[in-house]
């Protein structure tokens, strides 16, 4: 199973104010009077296990007690309603207004990647292991609690991000095929490649508008992932320097965003990796310099404003493991929601105006 750098899942992205973003150094760091801005992801406690937490506008609200390790892939707003997806100990659950809801039983570990709110129906993309032993990946989504399948459980398939629009549920993923995976999305449970197996590929992150279909991923080169985009099923490549991948996208008006993260350097001690988002295939890099390495994760748009949501770090132990700093972006600007005590990530945003 290939999985981007520093990153758990994959986060939904929508249309309008809600996505996976960000850029120009002109703005404040708080918040707009006029705007909620929340943020989905998890902080390990002293218990030594991550807590899945959503912050509003800066101010964090735990969904688990750190009992057993827990994470928020998604987040999305609707009406008065606030709804998180992402998984506890071995269950894939999404949070209503903070009460679990529960969609495996836990038999197999799976987890929710992803989720949208359409009406009064709630979907959510996600993963679980099968019956055969439990070690293979089925791809699947869950419409109001029942689960549907994308997959057979022959080969590993994982699911990553979620849209709907209108009658079609259109579901971004992976499934193996040989020793590599092929980037893929379903729609209504057809799937439609993405790449033809000759290099390790995934994608991340899936928008529908109108007739059209827009996918975020990435595709193994000779040795480096490229992140890139496909409309309709055609490969747009993302400028890079040495290697990046692809985590979220939204469509704004004209205007395709996509966040991610780029190697900005890499030598026989290692890379140094840098939060970014590219608009219309130009890249903005999102790191001020004062943290080492950084991975935007998600994107959103509300007016002229950019959001994205991810992790900077904030150390990086003589073992190696780094402790990471939740932040989002706004124009560029980082907003640092943790502090760096202990080790945290930001999966998904949404801006909500009123």
């Amino acid at each position: 199973m290939i999985r981007p750098c520093l990153v758990v899942a994959v986060i939904l992205c929508a249309l309008s104010f809600s996505g996976c973003g960000g850029g120009n150094s002109s703005a404040s760091t708080s918040p707009q009077s006029n705007v909620d801005v929340y943020v989905a992801g998890y902080e390990y406690a002293a218990s030594h296990n991550k807590v899945a937490k959503y912050w509003k506008n800066g101010t964090g609200v735990a969904l688990t007690d750190g009992t057993q390790h827990a994470e928020a892939n998604s987040i999305t707003v609707s009406g008065s309603d606030v709804y998180v997806a992402g998984w506890e100990g071995s269950v894939a659950k999404y949070w209503k207004n903070g009460t679990a809801v529960s969609l495996t039983d836990g038999t197999y570990s799976a987890y929710a990647a992803a989720m949208v709110v359409s009406g009064t129906d709630v979907y959510v993309a996600g993963t679980e292991g099968d019956g055969d032993g439990g070690w293979r990946w089925v791809a699947k989504y869950w419409k109001n609690g029942v689960a549907v399948p994308l997959t057979d459980g022959t080969n590993n398939a994982e699911a990553y991000g979620i849209a709907v629009s209108g009658s079609g549920v259109y579901v971004a993923g992976y499934e193996q095929s040989g020793t590599n995976t092929v980037a893929k999305y379903w729609k209504n449970g057809v799937a439609t490649s993405l790449t033809d197996g000759t290099s390790e590929a995934e994608a991340s992150a899936i928008v529908a508008s109108g007739s059209d279909v827009y996918v975020a991923g990435f595709i193994y080169g000779v040795h480096d992932p490229t992140a890139q985009y496909w409309i309709n099923g055609a490969p747009v490549a993302l400028p890079e320097h040495f290697g990046s991948i692809a985590q979220g996208m939204v469509i704004s008006g004209a205007d395709i965003y996509v966040a991610g993260q780029d190697f900005l350097t890499q030598t026989q001690a290692g890379s140094t990796v840098g939060a970014v988002y590219w608009k219309n295939g130009a890249e903005a890099m999102l790191a001020d310099g004062q943290r080492p390495d950084g991975v935007a994760e998600a994107v959103a748009v509300s007016g002229v404003d950019v959001y994205a949501a991810g992790r900077e770090v904030a150390s990086i132990a003589s073992d190696g493991n780094s402790t990471g700093v939740a932040t989002y972006w706004k124009n560029g600007v980082a907003v640092e929601l943790t502090d760096g005590s202990y080790d945290a990530d930001a999966h998904s945003i949404v801006v909500i105006g009123h």
